[in-house]
């Protein structure tokens, strides 16, 4: 369990720093309360949980003290949001358990029918994240098919790529009226027309 989050990627300048967004799905606000936050939030641990299936860490908020804490990895830098937000909008999808006593002592349904539950470690300063892995599978494939979210945030992140290198080309020419160009991120996939269960089902 001594998973940490993304790690700062020194040969990939478009995946670093303060301006690298977590990418928005909207099939998720199918299977989510609906908005971007969700869907982010969402996304981001579908991520994570593709390199770490077992489980990971994160940190809320930048602490840079803490040994822990890889720059750029915490919720707060990832969202751009206060963390009482993000955690009032992962109480939707998820179960947020104050240490790791109290979620041993939660029985054995720990995610209460919901996709995530989340743990905190308070000497880390961190939480722990586990997926409900039935009901997450379930509800990704009646809207994306085949497709994984970890599939879509390589796709995506190929094209953010792509921008860099034109950006830097067009610096290099000494053109510095240089627009930043947001890609619309399509699945290619055939969804579903109606999911045949209901949201409160599936959460």
């Amino acid at each position: 369990m001594e998973n940490d989050t993304q790690k700062v990627e020194p040969n990939k300048p478009w995946l670093n720093g303060p301006l690298r967004a977590v990418p928005y799905i909207s099939e998720l606000n199918l299977i989510t309360p609906g908005g971007s936050d969700y869907c982010s939030i969402m996304g981001e641990l579908e991520y994570q949980f593709g390199k770490h299936p077992d489980g990971f860490f994160m940190h809320y908020e930048p602490t840079p003290e803490n040994p822990t804490y890889k720059k750029y990895g915490s919720w707060k830098e990832k969202l751009y949001e206060q963390v009482g937000k993000i955690k009032m909008d992962f109480d939707l999808i998820g179960i947020r358990y104050d240490s790791f006593k109290e979620f041993e002592a939660a029985g054995e349904d720990k995610f209460k029918g919901k996709y995530y539950c989340s743990i905190y470690e308070a000497k880390g300063q961190r939480a722990f994240y586990l997926r409900n892995n039935t009901v997450v599978d379930k509800a990704i494939r009646s809207v994306l098919g085949d497709v994984t979210v970890p599939e879509l945030y390589d796709r995506i992140e190929k094209q953010e790529e792509i921008l860099w290198h034109k950006k830097q080309a067009m610096k290099d020419k000494g053109e510095t009226n240089f627009v930043n160009t947001f890609f619309q991120y399509e699945v290619v996939h055939n969804p579903p027309t109606s999911l045949g269960e209901s949201q409160e089902e599936m959460i």
